[in-house]
């Protein structure tokens, strides 16, 4: 008994060894938070018809603007971001905190903004220091204006956070 208890435990000790206990994915090696940290706007977009569409860095009173503020990434794999969407003269705001881990240069999330809207998305980190964001939303609040929705955006640097 004491024999395969033993065997037991050494099996166990070699799948931990081999297999290891980590958790974070491989981050493709250009993705650092020296890289990305910063605010992104929203430079383009594929509209319905999918041509692309110019997006905006500052907000007036014909258009208003999408900023990807990229808050921290950690050196396993986690990010932390805030997605924010401007209307003319600067309202209504949505806002999103979220954050998810990077599996190579993407990563899968989900948020809730500051109307009560929900939903999920990817976003790409590019090698040229652009961003692809995809966000469909997946619950509309009650008093729902607008949303955090967008196809394929390709956020460009803006500025430092």
């Amino acid at each position: 008994m004491r024999r395969k208890m033993w065997s037991l435990l050494l099996v166990v000790f070699c799948a931990v060894t081999l297999f290891g206990t980590t958790t974070h994915a491989a981050v493709s090696s250009y993705i650092s938070n020296k890289a990305f940290a910063g605010i992104y706007y929203l430079k383009s977009v594929k509209n319905a018809d999918g041509k692309k569409v110019k997006g905006y860095k500052k907000v007036t009173s014909t258009h208003g603007a999408y900023y990807l503020t990229i808050k921290k990434i950690t050196k396993k794999g986690k990010i932390q971001f805030l997605l924010e969407r401007l209307g003319r003269n600067g309202s209504p705001i949505y806002m999103a905190d979220t954050s998810g881990t990077i599996r190579g240069k993407k990563v899968s999330f989900k948020y809730k903004d500051t109307w009560g809207n929900e939903g999920k998305g990817t976003l790409i980190l590019n090698s040229n220091k652009t961003l692809t964001l995809t966000t469909k939303t997946t619950k509309l609040s009650s008093w729902n204006r607008g949303t955090l929705e967008v196809t394929k955006g390709i956020f460009a640097w803006y500025r430092k956070k």
